[in-house]
């Protein structure tokens, strides 16, 4: 299953977003932490490990991050334990 057809069913974290499939994997990850439940994060990380941890590994290159400070060490700490 892909992050698209995973996040399809759940308006609560992309609710203004009219076409899913053309989202990338990272905004479905930064979407998830950002408005997702403890749920879905846990299903990013059991079954997309290697994308989240891609995503958390490139985070700090982009110019702009839409996560706040707590969200950020969240995922950052979440990421050495994983």
């Amino acid at each position: 299953m892909t992050l698209q057809s995973y996040i399809s069913d759940k308006k609560y974290i992309c609710w203004y977003v009219s076409d899913i499939e053309k989202l990338s994997d990272d905004a479905i990850i930064e979407w998830i932490i950002k408005y997702g439940t403890w749920e879905d994060l846990k299903y990013v990380i059991s079954t997309k490990k290697d994308i989240f941890k891609n995503y958390i590994k490139n985070l700090w290159d982009k110019k702009r991050i839409n996560l706040s400070k707590k969200e950020l060490n969240f995922i950052t700490k979440l990421n050495e334990n994983v």
